[in-house]
This record gives structure tokens, C-alpha cells and sequence, in this order.
């Protein structure tokens, strides 16, 4: 791991359609011909949680960096209320001005 000082962005404030909070549990439901229904449940993990992030007010200078960290590393940290987290970004788009980063969680670090 290597520290990059062009790699770092705060971002304080998200736009209100942003979805930093949602997850899911790994939950199958298999239906039989008789009727029957099935429920496997394997439980919760950080690791399927997906992140969109749209901060509400982004620098021409953090989108630059934002672009650049998505483009250079295929592993970042991320620290959010709810903990500190590995994870990839797996897409940055273009809205009203800002950026829309969608970050896929590997694992909570603390």
C-alpha cells in the first residue's frame, strides 16, 4: 500500500440521492412445484454493501482527483459513519455538476 497525496478527497455533504446507508442480506428464495417455499439465509456481510456517493458540492480540483483515484487504484479506503472501509470504485458519471461515484465495499477495516 502506498500513501498518494494527490489520492485524497473529503467530501463533507452528499446529495440527497445518494444511497450511503442501504445494504442486503445474502438471501435466496427458491420456490417448489408443490407449493413449498424456502428461505436460505447466509446472512449479513460489509462486503455486499455498494455505496453511491454524489457530494453536493465538488471542486473542479476533487472531480480531478476523484477521476484519478478511480482510474490509478483498484483498492481504496474509505471512512463513512459507519466505519472504515476497503473497497473499489466501480463507476464515476457526470450529474448537474457534480460526480456520481459508486464504490463496491470488500471488507470493514475496523
Amino acid at each position: 500500500m502506498t500513501f498518494d497525496t494527490q489520492g485524497c478527497v473529503v467530501i463533507n455533504k452528499l446529495n440527497q440521492n445518494s444511497d450511503a446507508d442501504s445494504f442486503t442480506r445474502r438471501v435466496s428464495r427458491s420456490k417448489a412445484l408443490n407449493g413449498i417455499v424456502v428461505i436460505e439465509d447466509r446472512g449479513y456481510t460489509d462486503g455486499d454493501r455498494t455505496i453511491k456517493a454524489i457530494p453536493d458540492a465538488l471542486s473542479i480540483s476533487d472531480a480531478n482527483k476523484i477521476r484519478y483515484i478511480a482510474k490509478t487504484y483498484s483498492l481504496i479506503n474509505i471512512s463513512t459513519p459507519d466505519g472504515f472501509f476497503s473497497g473499489v470504485i466501480s463507476s464515476v458519471s457526470p450529474v448537474s455538476g457534480s460526480l456520481s461515484i459508486t464504490i463496491l465495499i470488500k471488507e470493514k477495516l475496523n
